[in-house]
């Protein structure tokens, strides 16, 4: 029973490792998709923990979403376009987890199987095929910054907590059709021709 019990560690042992092995040389083999035009995505501490494509929002009009192969790291998010015609990647971004990311759902707006990913390097919405998949993804991408948060390397210091305060998630620009009316807080004048919309940079609509 006693060997029983060791060799069966091993084997979790040697499965864990595998598996962390796949997901150092998955990363290697995304690089190598963007075929030199990305060359730091490789470190010796990254994984790939989870990859699909997702709609993300462009611009101003609700109708602009762009199908983009979203790669979840240990220590980041990654987002690309794939090319209709070989295994080639574009990039787009690459946002890092610090204490001024996080992914939430919207919190102004309710629309289906959407989600808000802000970060110091850009912030947006996310549209899913379904709530499950939306929620599968914030849950992993969560995991993921708790996890790396938590890590001693980066603790914030004494040192550095006054820069890290200082920095801000980027401005969640909010498409127009969403907002009938100015969403700043004691304002109810309705948008028009007139009153048209602008963002302000607490991500709501406001009257221009």
């Amino acid at each position: 029973q006693t060997a029983l019990t060791k060799i069966c560690a091993v084997n979790d042992s040697i499965d864990s490792d595998l598996k962390d092995f796949e997901r150092r040389i998955r990363v290697q083999i995304l690089e190598n998709r963007f075929k030199g035009k990305v060359t730091n995505l490789v470190t010796p501490s990254r994984r790939v923990l989870r990859e699909g494509v997702l709609r993300k929002m462009e611009g101003r009009d609700v109708a602009l979403h762009k199908a983009l192969l979203f790669v979840l790291f240990n220590d980041s998010l990654l987002f690309a376009a794939e090319s209709a015609t070989s295994d080639k990647l574009t990039f787009h971004n690459l946002l890092p987890f610090n204490r001024q990311f996080r992914v939430q759902l919207p919190s102004r707006i309710a629309v289906r199987n959407m989600s808000e990913v802000h970060s110091t390097n850009g912030s947006f919405m996310v549209l899913t095929q379904s709530a499950e998949q939306r929620d599968e993804w914030m849950d992993s991408i969560a995991a993921a910054h708790r996890a790396y948060i938590a890590l001693e390397t980066v603790q914030i210091t004494a040192r550095t907590r006054g820069t890290a305060k200082k920095r801000k998630a980027s401005t969640l620009f909010i498409p127009f059709d969403f907002a009938e009316k100015c969403m700043l807080k004691g304002c109810d004048t309705r948008f028009s021709f007139v009153n048209r919309r602008n963002h302000c940079s607490e991500w709501y609509v406001v009257q221009k």
